[in-house]
């Protein structure tokens, strides 16, 4: 089987182009289509102030962690909330702020909450400076600059915590993006690896080897292990990339989404060797794999959330899909924080999944060799 994996890994050095150019396409797309969205709510604002002081309050209120504030005219503004195409706008005014609402929700209060500080830090600043007013210019000036310095001093250490309803969905748009384009397009990787196993039956190769030492099970086994290896290290690196060099919130869990990847890939490499056993020859495998691998990604959720989708027919179908599983346990495992034994089932399902499709696929080639 090691003579296997190293004339394997000889092919891939004379040729990568086909995995790097997969690989640049899962970051190219992820990217692309995380950055399109953006997880903060954006609220309209329009200003009775001078530009300077509402561009300092804006400046404090884009600090949120949740809303985006925009400046714009009251007009553009006002008609954003009646079109429905914002949920509130914010007009600024001397010592006071209005929220202009399209309907009451929860947002609101966190607005309210967010103006409240914003104006309060402004106040307690223009009446700092007031009072010192006698003082030289230098001094003023390094007052002010104390000032900044202590607006980014806690005095006390506030801890956050709240509840989540049960089935609450959250949304990272570019997780999402990531783990969904990731595990759609390392179908390809491995699937096209793993059907050099008919290439290799049509062209005479099997029979060669089997003429040599290497016993049947160690053909099987030295080219599926070098598909999955393959399309491991090509989509762990796709997780790297975003984790250390984009930057991207694994939220504390980037080593789960390594060992949840195993069963992924596991399943993958089963469901190819499934399909290429049930071919008649390579023309058809080209035409079924891509065919199932847009439709698992679409069934999955890779493409879009799948809480989003109404369907009972689609979320029955979505069951039997190993990236259903793989959505779910890696989203799971960082933006809802699950722990190992929440992730025990869908790490499950895959695992079981590969072996049924290994097993089927096997006994398939079996019988055509036979």
């Amino acid at each position: 089987m090691t003579s296997i994996l190293w004339v394997k890994w000889k092919q891939l050095l004379r040729g990568p182009w086909m995995v790097l150019g997969l690989t640049a396409a899962m970051i190219g797309f992820a990217f692309v289509v995380g950055s399109n969205f953006s997880s903060k709510v954006e609220i309209p604002v329009f200003s009775k102030l001078s530009k300077s002081a509402a561009n300092e309050i804006i400046e404090q209120l884009n600090t949120s962690d949740n809303f985006a504030y925009v400046l714009m005219d009251k007009e553009k503004a006002i008609d954003d909330v009646v079109d429905n195409n914002a949920e509130m706008a914010v007009q600024l005014d001397d010592g006071e702020a209005i929220i202009f609402l399209a309907s009451e929700g929860s947002n609101a209060s966190l607005v309210y909450y967010e103006l409240h500080d914003a104006y309060e830090k402004m106040n307690r600043d223009a009446i700092i400076m007031e009072s010192a007013a006698n003082l030289t210019d230098s001094e003023r000036e390094a007052l002010q600059d104390n000032l900044n310095d202590l607006s980014e001093y806690d005095v006390f250490t506030i801890k956050q915590s709240g509840f989540q309803a049960k089935g609450a969905f959250v949304y990272d748009s570019g997780l999402q993006g990531v783990f969904g384009f990731a595990l759609f397009f390392v179908i390809y990787t491995i699937a096209y690896n793993v059907v050099t196993i008919l290439t290799e039956k049509k062209e005479g190769v099997w029979d060669r080897m089997i003429l040599s030492p290497l016993k049947k099970w160690e053909i099987y086994a030295g080219n599926l292990v070098y598909s999955f290896i393959l399309g491991y290290i090509q989509i762990s690196l796709v997780f790297s990339v975003f984790k250390f060099g984009l930057g991207y919130n694994f939220y504390g869990s980037f080593g789960k989404t390594l060992v949840i990847l195993i069963p992924y890939v596991f399943s993958i490499v089963a469901i190819s060797i499934l399909v290429a056993g049930l071919v008649k020859d390579i023309n058809q495998f080209h035409v079924v794999m891509p065919l199932i691998s847009v439709s698992m990604a679409m069934l999955g959720g890779a493409y879009w959330p799948l809480e989003l989708v109404s369907s009972n027919l689609i979320q029955t179908l979505a069951k039997f899909v190993p990236l259903t599983y793989g959505m779910e346990a890696l989203k799971g495992a960082t933006v809802y924080g699950y722990d190992w034994s929440a992730l025990f089932y869908p790490m499950g399902m895959m695992t079981l999944m590969g072996v049924v499709c290994m097993v089927i696929g096997i006994l398939l080639f079996r019988r055509k060799a036979s």
